[in-house]
């Protein structure tokens, strides 16, 4: 059999994907560690039946196939480990790479690691040149994060300066993720400086974020004295309320006498409120308790409405009854929203009958939505009677419209029914945008012919505009014919407005060849505006000579000013010309002063020798150079 000391902690870390917490990946690691160390030492060995070295052949890859399987997991594991130790680096490099096509469920999960695990000891440099040449597939991906977790094990210091040789920003990161799994486990403080080692361009706060909230959790006293040391600035503000939460989840009561203790009052409030959620799940009454003898109002709000959410999530009913014993006010309220929200995902009719101890408008409304949601899914029949006889009001209006919108995405049809029967309620005109948005989105041609048997009234048209704005995420351009027919109108306009916002967002340079036509259409002025915005953002040399084309116009003002607004700070010479060029006199002569203020304070002999050419009136070259004269020695002390 295939002895090797490190292959416990090589296989333990290679069956986790790199994007799981990595609280989540040190438990699955913690138990197949469990699992391999009991195979090693030949627990339960008598029950196994594993294919012995004369069933197995090394050099036939049949036989690969039956151990894979094998439907004891604790046999295949050791007879993998038997196989492998008969392979060299070829046969293992194949029979890795047939794995990596297959799909990464965890039994092949495993029997990578143990391959991977076996190549890494013949041959690491090879290894990684082999796996970086790979065509670049899902197999690849799955080998890379194979190996660099099986790597990372034995020497995470080499694993973590290889991955600069990784050029795929994507995989490196996946990488880096489950990298850093391996090494939090064995020695927190290594993984923050190899994080901290990495080159620069390397996002590594989220990385962080995981690292000091697991670090804490065993260790709250020296990953306080790591973020301690760390400089002064926002990541160290983040690092700490990371280490926070993870130390409040073992021992709530220390994190939060500690957060109480910290001077900086806004990041005091909200290590506080971390540290008492933690507390309210575990000892509500320790939490209460404490609570209680909060003397700053502010504080005991926050702190209350923190701890009533999450007690809501265990005992919502107790929660409400000690959320109750306070004042009615904003805090009061929004504590009530959070937990009649968890309590509804269990018993939506009882969250409905405490509604009327939440008097802000604004967390009824929410309260209200969060419970037609969550009974929506268990009895939308039921939901839809008990909002549909409550008294009109606008909480009561969103709820029906999230119900409604509920239905229309598994039944457009009956939902679309069920919403023009209510012709003449209050809730009438969102209900029909409901369906419209719901089923556009899904069946937009269906859709379409529902919207248009309407009556043609201004709801009837809106309803038609919103699906033509739905079938803009698929097909603009056969949106966009639709909602142009047809004489000009209000209703027209609304169609047209929906396509161009939806269009601008997918293909600003297709979109654009439509405003021409456009140009005297005030009433797409803000759609024109961004469809020029985002073609400029995407592009900006081909939109520039685009704009070039247009004919004087507000179009083409409207996408001149979006040019200015993308050259002022990198080329005020090119803002000058572009403002220069529009055509209104009014926005020509704004866009123009605000690129003079700008350019004076960096350039100001440059800005005077434009304004000496620019088209203005005498008296507003004579304002713009009195401008540069009073900015310019600004720029100078």
């Amino acid at each position: 059999m295939w002895k090797n000391p490190s292959l416990i902690k090589i296989a333990a870390v290679l069956v986790i994907a790199a994007a799981i917490p990595l609280g989540t990946q040190l438990a699955e690691a913690s138990k197949l560690r469990a699992d391999l160390a009991r195979l090693e030492k030949g627990v339960g060995a008598n029950s196994l039946k594993r294919i012995s070295s004369k069933q197995v052949s090394s050099r036939n890859k049949t036989d690969f196939s039956i151990i894979l399987g094998i439907p004891n997991r604790m046999a295949r594991l050791r007879s993998l480990m038997d196989y492998a130790g008969k392979l060299g680096p070829a046969e293992l490099r194949g029979l890795l790479e047939t794995l990596g096509k297959l799909p990464q469920e965890e039994d092949n999960k495993i029997a990578m690691s143990v391959l991977m695990a076996k190549l890494l000891d013949l041959d690491t440099t090879g290894t990684l040149a082999w796996a970086k040449g790979l065509p670049k597939t899902q197999g690849r991906e799955a080998l890379l994060s194979m190996l660099f977790s099986s790597w990372s094990a034995k020497d995470p210091t080499a694993a973590f300066k290889a991955l600069n040789e990784i050029d795929d920003v994507s995989i490196r990161n996946d990488l880096i993720g489950a990298t850093l799994a391996n090494l939090v486990s064995r020695d927190a403080a290594a993984a923050l400086a190899a994080l901290q080692s990495l080159p620069a361009g390397i996002q590594t706060m989220d990385f962080e974020k995981q690292l000091f909230t697991t670090w804490a959790s065993t260790d709250p006293k020296s990953a306080l004295a790591a973020v301690t040391a760390m400089p002064v600035n926002r990541d160290r503000v983040f690092a700490m309320e990371d280490t926070l939460k993870g130390w409040a989840q073992t021992d709530p009561k220390a994190a939060l006498d500690w957060a109480g203790s910290v001077s900086s009052g806004g990041f005091r409030i909200n290590a506080m409120n971390t540290a008492i959620s933690a507390l309210a799940q575990q000892d509500p009454k320790a939490a209460t308790d404490y609570i209680s003898n909060i003397t700053f109002a502010a504080t005991r709000n926050d702190m209350m409405r923190a701890a009533a959410t999450a007690w809501g999530q265990n005992d919502p009913l107790a929660a409400m009854a000690w959320v109750d014993t306070f004042p009615s006010t904003p805090a009061h309220d929004s504590a009530l929203q959070s937990i009649l929200g968890q309590l509804s995902q269990t018993d939506p009719k009882a969250a409905l009958s405490y509604l009327s101890q939440i008097s802000n408008p604004v967390a009824l409304n929410q309260a209200m939505s969060q419970i037609a949601v969550n009974w929506a899914q268990q009895d939308l029949p039921g939901a839809i009677a008990a909002f549909q006889g409550m008294p009109s009001a606008p909480a009561v209006n969103t709820a029906m419209t999230e119900l409604v919108s509920t239905w229309a995405r598994s039944d457009p049809s009956a939902a679309a029914a069920y919403s023009q029967s209510q012709n003449g309620s209050p809730y009438y005109v969102s209900l029909i945008r409901s369906v419209a948005v719901s089923w556009g989105s899904t069946d937009p041609q269906s859709a379409l012919q529902w919207a248009q048997s309407l009556p043609a009234d201004a709801t009837g048209a809106a309803a038609v505009g919103q699906v033509l704005g739905q079938m803009a995420n698929t097909d603009p351009q056969a949106a966009w014919k639709i909602a142009s027919q047809g004489p000009s109108s209000g209703a027209q306009n609304i169609a047209m407005a929906n396509v161009l916002t939806k269009w601008a967002a997918l293909d600003p340079a297709s979109a654009a060849q439509v405003l021409p036509s456009l140009q005297d259409n005030p009433m797409l002025n803000n759609e024109i505006s961004q469809v020029a915005t985002n073609w400029i953002r995407q592009d900006p040399q081909a939109a520039s000579q685009w704009v070039d084309t247009l004919p004087p116009g507000a179009a083409r003002d409207s996408a001149a000013t979006q040019l200015v607004n993308v050259s002022l700070n990198q080329s005020p010479a090119t803002a000058f010309q572009w403002a220069a060029s529009i055509g209104s006199d009014a926005m020509r002569s704004s866009q123009i002063n605000r690129v003079i203020n700008n350019w004076a304070r960096t350039d100001p002999d440059a800005a005077a020798a434009a304004v000496q050419n620019a088209n203005v009136t005498d008296q507003q070259r004579a304002n713009m150079l009195r401008t540069i004269q009073r900015l310019a020695p600004a720029t100078s002390n």
